[in-house]
């Protein structure tokens, strides 16, 4: 493993323990959250799937730290539930991929988050009625903020001078229909009406320009090759995903009108 990697994995363990030692001023349920964290952080180098199986060992060792800290405050098994809850989700999850090739926990899993952090919070909290009270409150607080935000981007939304994705400029003239100027249509609409950067990633390299240095490729396609989609939020209003999707469709256009004016392609204005 890379030097960086093992630095962050041990820079991210000591974090923890050091604030573990800060909270809970016990050495090993300190050590064992650092080392919680260290294993949660090695899921990020880990092979994919199998990042989930680390990530519920990591979390696994968290609760475990939690349950051995002597503090007999609430919350110690309000974190000791919700570590142990993130932990089995995320070993499940890992199971019903490598079993049945199903992701649905890895898709669903803020709405696992939630139902064990309300549980477990019932559960730790010493006075139920109290913990019942608290959830309704914070549950319509976040109704009428969610509410108050869905009205306001509504407005501002429809009120606004609405974005709108203009086509790039390709070649004109007597080549407009030759096999250049179709190939490039297509692998800029594919990349900028639906994020796919693995045509236009091709087509640059293929095309790129007689005497350019694969150094210099390299970094003229690199927003291109290190672009990832955002993923909207399942809670936004429709028309608020709309209007980041028309947004992000802006961006990827400017990302590629910067690209393919560096690569000297023409049709481009600079």
């Amino acid at each position: 493993m890379e030097k960086s990697k093992v630095n962050s994995i041990l820079s991210t363990a000591f974090t923890w323990a050091v604030l573990g030692l800060m909270f809970m001023k016990e050495p090993v349920p300190s050590i064992l959250l650092g080392i919680g964290a260290g294993v949660a952080m090695f899921a990020r180098y880990a092979r994919r799937y199998h990042d989930l199986l680390i990530r519920g060992v990591g979390f696994g060792v968290a609760s475990l730290a939690f349950l051995l800290y002597t503090g007999s405050h609430w919350y110690k098994w309000f974190f000791a539930g919700i570590t142990a809850w993130v932990a089995v989700s995320y070993v499940l999850a890992y199971l019903l991929r490598a079993m049945f090739d199903n992701d649905f926990i890895e898709r669903k899993f803020l709405a696992f988050l939630l139902v064990g952090a309300v549980f477990s919070f019932l559960l730790a909290y010493p006075n139920p009625r109290g913990a019942l009270r608290f959830l309704l409150l914070l549950t319509m607080s976040g109704l009428i903020l969610y509410l108050a935000y869905a009205v306001s981007t509504y407005i501002s939304t429809h009120l606004g001078k609405k974005s709108r994705v203009e086509p790039l400029p390709l070649p004109s003239g007597s080549v407009r229909e030759d096999y250049y100027s179709r190939e490039l249509r297509r692998v800029v609409e594919a990349f900028v009406e639906k994020g796919d950067k693995v045509p236009l990633t091709v087509f640059l390299i293929r095309n790129a320009p007689e005497g350019l240095a694969e150094t210099q490729l390299r970094e003229i396609v690199r927003p291109i090759v290190d672009y990832t989609p955002p993923s909207p939020s399942p809670l936004l209003p429709p028309w608020v995903v709309e209007k980041k999707l028309d947004d992000e469709r802006l961006r990827r256009l400017e990302i590629l009108r910067d690209t393919l004016r560096r690569l000297g392609f023409s049709g481009v204005d600079s």
